[in-house]
This record gives structure tokens, sequence and C-alpha cells, in this order.
């Protein structure tokens, strides 16, 4: 008998031939398939100048030209070109959080060279070498620190001379307060880079430095004081170096108060910045960690002849940093003092410490660090005490790197 007439479906059409329609049809999708994934992410090329990734913070990279800016053949043009189809290829965002679910989830790697993975959950800035306080290796040389504290002396005359208390503040980073959660390895407490430079300005100079390091360290029991999924304090943590501060101002003689009391309530912080460098700010959970409430007295600024006149000040500043870190309060409670905060990131109001700080002074505004000082703020506000603050992972580039006595005299 014929094996293949036999085999024969009631329509006349054998098994043999409609398996191979069968896959003829896969093949037409599978070809199909494989041009869309060339084609449309050609088609939805981002041309647009200017063009800036959120999650990443950064400007989408330009295309290259073929002739450096001398005339001469542009060797990084390859370089370039690569970082340029890679920025601006469609589909771009989808592509990097499937690859990042792939890395973190079954290589157990960081999708981000900014992003170094820690133990249960923790996630930690990886440049400026904050992985290095940790292990211990944080570069500051003898001419660092002696160009450090030649910079902080002169400042700190500068306001001597003006009737105004200065102070120094270096905010502790999430490597010196829970290194043990960084890796596997010598990661403990340990000396860093804050104490260094605390005990050479006290052992060089008469400045005033405020260290919130082991009031943090001491406290670590009461609650978590770093976000995991970010690279600042929680509300917790910031309550904590506020209290730092109180402190060594009632022992130099400045103030002579007690530190507000707080109730701490767990809240939903977001997903952090972390999130952003993997894919998107929904690409982790939302974090929840501890933040603080009391009864205030003092009150922000958000209108008002007064608030304007700062905010035109900063606006009209070299950063809109300064905007960003804007905020003015008042508190009718105090009678007098006013304070001036220099501060980066980790000082942003919603960080509370400037809230916090507010219960003390008739009058409290913080702005941005970049750039350092501001005459024409200062004049305005005529602050009877000022604070300079940065993150410890920055005392190079903010201490070392940058020549404050420009910007005073």
């Amino acid at each position: 008998m014929n094996l293949e007439f036999a085999s024969e479906s009631s329509n006349g059409i054998s098994k043999v031939d409609k398996n191979k329609k069968i896959w003829k049809t896969i093949n037409k999708a599978f070809i199909i398939g494989f041009l869309l994934m060339i084609v449309l992410p050609v088609a939805f090329f981002n041309m647009e100048t200017g063009a800036v990734s959120e999650n990443e913070k950064r400007l989408f990279a330009n295309l290259p030209s073929v002739h450096a800016t001398d005339g001469s053949f542009n060797e990084n043009v390859r370089a370039e070109f690569s970082d340029w189809l890679g920025d601006r290829i469609g589909f771009r965002q989808s592509l990097v959080r499937t690859a990042s679910h792939i890395k973190l989830s079954v290589l157990h790697e960081s999708p981000s060279s900014i992003i170094h993975v820690g133990q249960n959950g923790w996630y930690y800035y990886a440049e400026q070498g904050n992985i290095l306080i940790a292990k211990g290796q944080y570069d500051l040389t003898e001419p660092m620190l002696q160009r450090i504290a030649a910079n902080q002396q002169a400042i700190s005359d500068y306001y001597k001379q003006n009737d105004v208390d200065y102070y120094l503040m270096i905010t502790p980073a999430k490597t010196s307060i829970y290194p043990e959660f960084v890796g596997v390895g010598s990661y403990t407490l340990r000396e860093t880079p804050v104490d260094v430079v605390e005990r050479y300005l006290a052992e060089n100079t008469d400045v005033q430095m405020i260290n919130p390091k082991m009031t943090l360290i001491e406290n670590k029991d009461k609650g978590q004081l770093f976000l995991k999924q970010d690279f600042h304090w929680t509300n917790l943590g910031a309550y904590y170096a506020y209290r730092a501060t109180i402190e060594h101002w009632n022992r130099t003689g400045l103030l002579h108060d007690v530190p507000i009391e707080v109730h701490v309530e767990d809240i939903d912080y977001g997903t952090g910045e972390v999130s952003g460098y993997f894919g998107g700010a929904d690409f982790l959970n939302a974090e929840i960690a501890p933040s603080v409430r009391w009864r205030e007295n003092a009150v922000q600024l958000e209108d008002g002849i007064y608030f304007k006149e700062i905010e035109a000040i900063c606006a009209g500043a070299e950063s809109g940093e300064l905007i960003a870190s804007l905020a003015v309060y008042e508190n009718p409670k105090v009678p007098s003092g006013r304070l001036l905060i220099y501060g980066d990131s980790q000082i942003m109001p919603e960080r509370k410490l400037p809230r916090c700080l507010s219960e003390h002074f008739s009058i409290v505004v913080n702005t941005g660090i970049r750039p350092e000082f501001n005459p024409e703020l200062e004049a305005f506000v005529q602050p009877d005490v000022v604070i300079y603050s940065c993150s410890e992972r920055n005392i190079n580039a903010s201490l070392h790197g940058i020549d404050f006595l420009s910007k005073i005299q």
C-alpha cells in the first residue's frame, strides 16, 4: 500500500505536506520577526538634539565628527559613533530593562557600572572612591589635606572678620555607616576620610567641623538610617545628623538648646535613584523606611517679598543647583539668629535636616554648594551662622579640588 496515500486526510492533503506548510509559516514568521527587530529600532531612531536620559542623569551622545576641533582626523570617532548608536537606537529603554533583569536576577551582576550590588538588598554608589571608603583605601594624601586645611582656615578667617560663625560639615557616606552590606571581605566600621579630615583640621587649624558619623553609628539600632536603594540617608538618619549638629553647637557655646524630639514612622520612599540606573523608576519595588515628624514651629516660605528676592538671587547664579536645593524657613518662636546652609544633595530640603535646624533660628536659608559661595545671597541674608556641607565621597572634589578663595574674596 502507498504509505503517503494512506496518510492523506479527508481533504486530500497528506500529513507530510501539512507539516511542511506549518514549518514554512513558522519560518516566515521568524524572518518577519527578525526583520522587524532590525527595522523598527532604526525606524524609531532618536535624532533629538540635546536628548537626555532621565534615568541615567546624562545627555545622550551626539553624532561624532570625523574631524577634531583642530581639523585633524578624530581618532575617537569609532568609539564615539558606537556610543551615539547605542544611545539613540529605538526601544533602547526596553532593551536596557531586559538586559538589566538578566544581569541582576540571573547573573547576579550590577546592570550599571555606577551601582555596586551589595548584600541583603543594599545598593551602593560605585564611583568617586565610594567603595574604597569601606575598604579603608580612599586616597587622601598629605598635600591634599594641607590644601583642604589652608582653604578651610581662610574661609573660617573670612567669616570671623564679618562676625559670622562658620562650620564645615562632612556627611558620612553610606559605606561608612553600613560597610557590612557592601560585600564579602574586610568591610567593617573603621576610620574613614571624614575622621581623617576632622583630626587633621583639629591639629592644624581652628576650623569648626561637624562630623555626624559617630552619632549615626551609635543609633543604628534605632532604625534604618540610609536607604537601601538610594545614595542618601533616610529622614531618620538626617535627624540623627541634626542631633549631632545641635550637640556640637551646645559644646562650643553657639547654642544652649535641647534637640527636638520626634515621632518615628515608616513611609514609602519610592524606588530611589538605583532603580533609574537599572532601567526606570519602576524597575525595583518601592522601599519602606523610617521617617520623622514633630510639632513644627518653623514654616517654609514659598512666596512673599523675602522669598522672591532670595529665589531671584539664586536663579541668577552660575548653577541651577541653587534653585533645586533652595528652601527658606521662618520661625516666629525664635527671636533671632540667621542660618545659611550650602549643602549638596544630602542636605536637600526633603531630607529634613534644614527643617530640623529651623527650630533653632529665626531664619534658615538652604541652598546648593555649586557654586560654593554666593556673595550676593550672603549680603541679602546677613547670616549669623554658615554651614558648608559636602558628602564624604566628595571630599576630593568639593574640598580639595576647588579654589574657595576666589569665591569669597
